[in-house]
């Protein structure tokens, strides 16, 4: 998640095929949920956001939640077991994973320093 968070942006149009802007964030943002919650929600979620300025001192912030967005899921490394209790987890990592891939396959971003 942290090589993620360190991509850099290089082609901003293509980006805006896939998120939607948050005018009160300053972002563009990529969102998928998972699961059936209790009230109509997604049970789990993740959220990608490209700020226009450092926020939280990044330019991209990943965010996973659960138990429909009371708790963060946070996870260093995919498909470690440990920190997989559910499909749901699961999905979530994948779905970043989906979303990373992108990003570098198309030419969105590219790697960034750590």
């Amino acid at each position: 998640v942290k090589d993620i968070e360190n991509f850099k942006l290089v082609d901003f149009k293509k980006l805006k095929t896939r998120t939607w802007r948050n005018n009160v964030l300053n972002a563009w943002c990529y969102s998928k949920g998972f699961g059936e919650g209790f009230y109509g929600d997604s049970m789990s979620d993740i959220w990608i956001g490209f700020y226009d300025e450092y926020n939280y001192g990044k330019l991209i912030r990943v965010n996973c939640s659960c138990m429909e967005g009371m708790c963060n899921y946070k996870f260093n490394e995919f498909y470690k077991l440990e920190d997989i209790e559910n499909e749901l987890d699961l999905q979530s990592q994948e779905a970043v994973l989906e979303f990373a891939n992108w990003l570098l396959d198309e030419k969105v971003c590219e790697r960034g320093e750590l």
